[in-house]
């Protein structure tokens, strides 16, 4: 909750002893509760906040480059980026955009 609160997960390098500093909890306590609550491990699961993030703001229809909402997700590199968006939403960042245009002309 905290992550999401406070973006925390725009944090462009954001670790676990980061997070632990900040929540005031141990990092093994943190990360057991990351595991058992997301099912994923610490960089899953703030990589699918960031990959959410850049999806939510692609749907808004915003101006920006896919590589420039990205960045202000915390991604801090494009490769990172894109590996990322297709191991959690199984296409790429063009793809996905594809079937969004695609769904916004059939509506």
């Amino acid at each position: 909750q905290l992550i999401r609160q406070h973006n925390l997960f725009q944090q462009e390098r954001l670790s676990l002893r980061d997070l632990a500093t900040h929540s005031g909890l141990q990092e093994k306590t943190l990360s057991w509760a990351i595991n058992q609550g997301s099912g994923k491990n610490f960089n899953d699961y703030i990589n699918q906040l960031r990959i959410d993030a850049v999806c939510d703001e692609l749907q808004k229809n915003n101006p920006a480059t896919i590589l420039d909402i990205a960045l202000a997700q915390g991604f801090s590199a494009k490769s990172t980026f894109n590996t990322a968006f297709k191991k959690h939403k199984g296409l790429t960042p063009s793809q996905f955009i594809k079937n969004l245009a695609q769904k916004s002309t059939e509506s």
